[in-house]
């Protein structure tokens, strides 16, 4: 097999048998691969809180004006209100920036805490080559992986309640918002799926 990717693995979620692996320990950056751990947690703190996915999230000014201005986004304001079905969808589909950052503070309380979740969560299911530093897997040097690990995170993603049925959609629409008078439609710019 002649990959041209930096590191690549192929996985039995089942067994947890590696298939085939090229660099699986490296540590790399991931990228927008990142927003997997992302929405798991908060999957995983509606569980946990008794939440519902349309609990309400006021956006902050931090959450919508710390990302890159090129970056991916669906122009989030501060102080709008959306569920967090409307950041789910939109982190996965879109691979929002501002969105996965919703996502953190709903979740954590703060960008800043959120990263302290995550590398919680990540040391829990032994992905150990791993440290994350934000919500969203904007480039850091503090923030890398390996596709190993990245193995481990989807693995357990998968198992949480409402996972799937964000991580396979194809199209969401955000409804009008107290800031937002028209509608914000998303599609995935995974067209495998």
């Amino acid at each position: 097999l002649n990959l041209t990717s930096g590191a690549a693995g192929s996985f039995d979620l089942a067994s947890g048998e590696v298939d085939y692996a090229q660099n699986i320990f490296n540590k790399m950056y991931p990228a927008s691969i990142t927003k997997i751990l992302t929405s798991a947690l908060a999957l995983e703190h509606l569980q946990e809180t008794g939440g519902s996915l349309d609990d309400k999230h006021t956006m902050t000014y931090e959450a919508t004006h710390s990302i890159d201005r090129g970056s991916t986004h669906i122009a989030l304001t501060e102080e709008e209100v959306v569920t967090v079905r409307d950041l789910l969808y939109t982190t996965m589909i879109e691979s929002a920036n501002d969105s996965a950052n919703g996502l953190a503070e709903y979740t954590a309380g703060t960008l800043e805490a959120f990263p302290e979740l995550m590398n919680r969560k990540a040391a829990e299911l032994g992905a150990l080559d791993s440290h994350f530093a934000n919500a969203s897997g904007l480039h850091g040097p503090e923030h890398y992986t390996s596709a190993y690990d990245m193995a481990l995170i989807t693995k357990w993603a998968l198992g949480i309640d409402g996972f799937r049925d964000v991580f396979g959609a194809t199209e969401y629409t955000v409804p009008v918002t107290n800031k937002q008078p028209k509608e914000r439609k998303v599609g995935t710019h995974l067209h495998m799926l």
